[in-house]
């Protein structure tokens, strides 16, 4: 039974490890899609 606790408590960080990368990708990702739209508006209007 402990040796299950400690399984369940290693997919349990694993897990919290992976939600956090892909947070962090994610926040990044929008960041910059972000910043190419204002450089394409910037483009299109001219400046």
């Amino acid at each position: 039974m402990a040796s299950a606790n400690v399984t369940l408590e290693n997919q349990l960080q694993s897990a919290q490890k992976n939600l956090l990368f892909l947070q962090q990708d994610h926040a990044n990702t929008l960041k910059g899609l972000h910043a190419e739209i204002r450089r394409l508006q910037q483009h299109s209007s001219g400046r």
